[in-house]
């Protein structure tokens, strides 16, 4: 532990350790004075309660003694008082449900026996104290007074309390002064001891400024003379030093001198950080232990040494996943002798790497082009086919020599992808990058007969000798692309079956989802909807009334006009059909539509109020053909207003009921059939 520290610390302790005593002999000494007092106040006041009880009795004035004992109950500390005759029965209680009464606790026996002033302790915050009652020098009887000790042990922990702060402020004071006292002795004692750990860490510019006027100023004086000299001499070696490491240290691959005995003597900077440590540990240990790390010298090393032959060998070696080429060159005196010999490590792992890299690179592709079933080729940065693998000769009939040289889009069908092709070609020279670059496309190619497929294409990109180049995987998908249409085709002809058979419960409703399908697909085509949301508007189409499942068929059969009970039932219909599809995952783009095919263009439809842009355009399809459909059809309650009706009905409410873009389109449609 340093000195400045120490001795503060000791004269703190000390300082404690006498307040520690001060504190508990005070507080020992403080509180049983205030214990004494306390009790000899108890003995008074039970020796003049005593006193006028014995007067009271002299006079025969019984009635005054539940007086007494009432008013030395209010007084402040006691708890209660008791006058007892020479029985021990209760003459007079400040509980005076007990007079009368004999009180048998071991506390009320010995105070009715005690002939002397008896003080006991009764409970853990009751001090009883008992003094006989006396007349003409004969005992009557005695009386008991129970005072509260409460107060008191509030007092004696004030005192303590108050002892402590005391002690408190004189150990911190004492403290404060041995800190200030220490200071002035250590000061100057530490400032030698810093300034020759300064110097330790190499600052010679430090001086020590200390005016005791003693020894220990002398001594600073001599110590920053020693400092002046040592800076002079080291400015000198540095300067040297800095010369030779500048030498050294402009090689950038590691480089490091030994002697006879493998010890390094010499390195530059890229060694010591190829080793890991400091110039300063390496400097007199064999170089094997420290870079490159070997069981011994290296065997070319040791021919070196042994045959004193001038000149340069390579050698790879392997140290810490890096791969060097070493170099070996002596040192010799003026005479020819040997001094030490000279390495130099050339780090060459990138270049073995890349060539690895390459052959593994070259080795897997070549396995993979074999082996594969999918068309593999490859693009030079020309855009000309520089590999064609067997699997693509298969597959399109060219043989390598046929396709080799030619571009990719020679064998696919002409569409839109050969325009951005060339477009990007371009870009992708400079950059690698393109409208094909990391995606997976569907294209038609063309067979060698002038067959025509499917064909999935996915592109990624290699820089060779700074050229990109393209790497196609191209993959017949002809199975693929027909299970997939009869998927389709069977999903939609049972999603026919389901809309048949909806409307098989009412002869009024037949074919009204297939009728309502037809016109809103003829709406689509009209408004420029894509092949897609064709498909899918024709699911929705035959599917828009299936909420009616859950709708009584009585309902839907009923001759007259519903009631408005029966329409809020029907209302529901919408709502049903969403419920109903919701757990179909291929179905759920479309539910909005089907829940939305009774919305009004003016926002007075159901279920949810929706208006205008709010609802999707294909429920505002559905609604058009929806409407046209059941007034061109035959109800039970009513005649068909038929077509013309129909359509006067859906001018009239275009704009309100219906959106005028899709009514307009309809009329289109019904105008090219007329």
């Amino acid at each position: 532990m340093k000195l400045r520290i120490r001795i503060p610390l000791i004269y703190t302790l000390l300082i404690a350790l006498l307040g520690v005593v001060f504190i508990v002999f005070t507080s020992r000494f403080v509180e049983d004075r205030m214990v004494e007092e306390e009790e000899e106040y108890f003995r008074s006041i039970t020796k003049t309660l005593a006193l006028n009880s014995a007067n009271a009795i002299v006079l025969k004035d019984y009635a005054a003694l539940s007086g007494i004992v009432d008013n030395m109950a209010k007084g402040e500390h006691v708890n209660y008082a008791i006058i007892l005759d020479e029985n021990g029965m209760v003459i007079a209680h400040s509980r005076h449900e007990l007079e009368g009464t004999i009180l048998n606790d071991p506390e009320s026996r010995k105070a009715a026996a005690s002939r002397d002033l008896l003080m006991q302790a009764v409970g853990p915050d009751t001090m009883d104290v008992t003094a006989p009652l006396m007349i003409a020098g004969q005992k009557w009887g005695a009386v008991r007074i129970g005072f509260s000790l409460g107060e008191m042990k509030i007092k004696v922990a004030r005192a303590k309390n108050l002892i402590l702060f005391s002690g408190f402020i004189m150990v911190l004071f004492g403290g404060i002064v041995s800190v200030f006292i220490a200071k002035k002795i250590t000061d100057p004692i530490h400032k030698l001891h810093r300034g020759a750990e300064l110097i330790g860490e190499g600052n010679l510019d430090h001086r020590l400024d200390i005016s005791t006027g003693d020894e220990i100023e002398q001594l600073a004086a001599a110590f920053n003379t020693m400092t002046a000299n040592l800076k002079e001499n080291y400015l000198a070696i540095e300067k040297a030093k800095n010369e030779w490491e500048k030498t050294f240290d402009a090689i950038s691959d590691p480089l490091f001198i030994h002697d006879k005995e493998f010890r390094v003597i010499r390195c530059n900077r890229a060694y010591a950080e190829a080793a890991g440590i400091s110039f300063q540990e390496i400097i007199g240990k064999p170089y094997y232990e420290i870079f490159p790390k070997t069981d011994g010298p290296m065997k070319r090393c040791l021919k070196v040494l042994e045959t004193q032959e001038e000149g340069e060998e390579g050698l790879s070696l392997r140290d810490g996943g890096k791969t060097y080429k070493v170099s070996f060159y002596l040192i010799k005196d003026a005479a020819g002798g040997y001094l030490y010999s000279l390495h130099i490590m050339e780090d060459i792992t990138e270049r073995k790497k890349a060539e690895e890299a390459l052959r593994e690179s070259e080795e897997k592709f070549r396995t993979i082009s074999i082996s594969a079933k999918d068309a593999i080729l490859m693009m030079d940065n020309d855009g000309n086919i520089s590999f064609w693998n067997e699997a693509a000769v298969t597959i399109f009939g060219h043989t390598a020599q046929e396709a080799l040289g030619r571009e990719l889009h020679t064998f696919l069908a002409p569409d839109r992808y050969h325009a951005a092709y060339r477009a990007g070609f371009p870009k992708f020279k400079e950059t690698g990058e393109g409208p094909a670059v990391g995606k997976v496309l569907e294209l038609t190619a063309v067979k060698k007969d002038g067959t025509e497929f499917p064909m999935e294409l996915s592109v990624s990109v290699v820089k060779l000798k700074d050229k990109w180049h393209a790497i196609g995987i191209l993959r017949d998908i002809t199975e693929r692309k027909q299970a997939e249409e009869d998927i389709h085709d069977l999903f939609v002809a049972a999603l026919s079956s389901l809309a048949s058979a909806i409307e098989a419960k009412s002869p009024w409703t037949r074919g009204h989802s297939e009728r309502v399908t037809e016109y809103a697909l003829k709406i689509g085509k009209e408004m420029g909807l894509s092949d897609d949301v064709l498909d899918d508007l024709r699911m929705a189409g035959l599917l828009h009334d299936i909420g009616k499942i859950g709708t009584y068929d009585g309902i839907l059969d009923k001759p007259e006009e519903l009631t408005d009970e029966e329409y809020e039932i029907v209302k529901k219909h919408p709502v049903k059909g969403m419920d109903m599809l919701l757990p179909i995952k291929q179905l759920r783009h479309i539910i909005p539509w089907i829940r939305g095919h009774h919305e009004r263009y003016d926002g007075k439809g159901y279920p949810d109020g929706l208006k205008g842009e709010e609802i999707s355009p294909q429920a505002r399809i559905l609604a058009v053909a929806d409407t046209f459909d059941s007034m061109t059809a035959e109800r039970p309650y009513r005649e068909t207003p038929g077509k013309e009706k129909a359509i006067e009905e859906l001018k009239k409410y275009s704009g309100t009921q219906f959106d005028p873009e899709v009514v307009e389109a309809f009329l289109r449609v019904l105008h090219k059939n007329s």
